[in-house]
């Protein structure tokens, strides 16, 4: 674990393409600017994809702290991550519902 430096991260933010970090984690730079960190796991024998979150927001000891935290809910765990997340994005309100809901209290 851990290939990649703080400056490392800086300069790969300049050249697009895959960098990686170790353990499943990556840096993905794309050709318009845009990075982000992506974590590859294996869970009952199918590959995952979690992103977590922007290069540019996310440093790299955050994302390798969220990587641990991942791989620990899906090894030891037991949990579908991925599941959760769209649950979690279900579950929220939109704001026609907010709206209907606010119109029938007043």
């Amino acid at each position: 674990m851990g290939k990649l430096s703080a400056v490392a991260v800086k300069a790969a933010l300049a050249n697009p393409g895959t960098y990686q970090d170790g353990d499943g984690l990556f840096l993905k730079v794309d050709k318009r600017g845009g990075a982000y960190w992506n974590l590859r796991l294996q869970r009952d024998g199918k590959r995952q994809d979690l992103g977590l979150g922007s290069a540019k927001l996310v440093t790299l000891a955050e994302a390798r702290e969220k990587a641990a935290e991942m791989r620990k809910a899906v090894k030891v765990e037991k949990r579908d991550v991925l599941t959760e997340r769209k649950d979690e994005a279900a579950a929220k309100v939109t704001f026609r519902e907010a709206a209907t809901q606010y119109h029938s209290d007043n």
